[in-house]
């Protein structure tokens, strides 16, 4: 009988991206340690070792179908009740998975948590640019100083002038998340995702 965890971090991978081992190192590091899992339709053994040396366990699927397909076969690649689709060219903070729980025993309703992020260019990191403004203020005019929105106006109000949720920053409730994006879409497949889900119960969480 296959074990359920509480969350785990999956990196849909495709490819040989030269920035998956920062990510994996990151997921590693974590001070809340969570099962790590690899989902490719493009398996390779440059994969498989890396997938060996994290620790990480390699899912496998096919045929690739784009990047909704990829997602959603992420999200069924691991039988956690939590988890954080970790996408291979970001580093995650050691204390995001610690955090992120945490607000999820806060909100017993949650389906979705989301953090704040910044930009890495050239080693740099960039806390501050006009779209992280943006997006910071879109978000700070729904949640009005509070950590969750659980009424439908106030999800809806988060997405309502964009997509100021940062898709890699998020964490979902499995039973919510399985077939969750459009495979027909190329774009803004998160966006449309999160919106579906503002609709039904549950509330949205912010960790600060």
């Amino acid at each position: 009988m296959t074990k359920v965890v509480r969350h785990a971090f999956v990196v849909p991978a495709y490819g040989q991206s030269p920035y998956l081992g920062e990510c994996l190192a990151s997921l590693q590091a974590q001070s809340r340690p969570s099962p790590i899992f690899i989902s490719t339709s493009t398996p390779s053994s440059w994969l498989a070792g890396m997938a060996a040396a994290s620790g990480a366990t390699l899912v496998e699927h096919g045929p690739n179908r784009g990047i909704g397909h990829d997602w959603n076969q992420a999200i069924a690649a691991t039988p956690a009740e939590w988890v954080t689709l970790a996408h291979q060219d970001d580093v995650y903070l050691p204390r995001f998975a610690e955090e992120t729980m945490a607000r999820v025993d806060r909100f017993p309703t949650a389906t979705l948590v989301m953090t704040d992020y910044g930009e890495l260019a050239g080693g740099t990191l960039r806390s501050w640019t006009p779209m992280l403004a943006i997006k910071r203020l879109l978000a700070e005019q729904a949640f009005l100083g509070r950590d969750a929105l659980v009424r439908r106006g106030g999800k809806r109000r988060l997405l309502a002038f964009g997509c100021s949720i940062p898709c890699p920053t998020v964490t979902l409730r499995r039973d919510v998340a399985d077939g969750l994006f459009r495979e027909d879409l190329k774009v803004d497949l998160d966006w449309d995702a999160w919106l579906r889900l503002a609709d039904g119960p549950g509330a949205f969480v912010r960790a600060r």
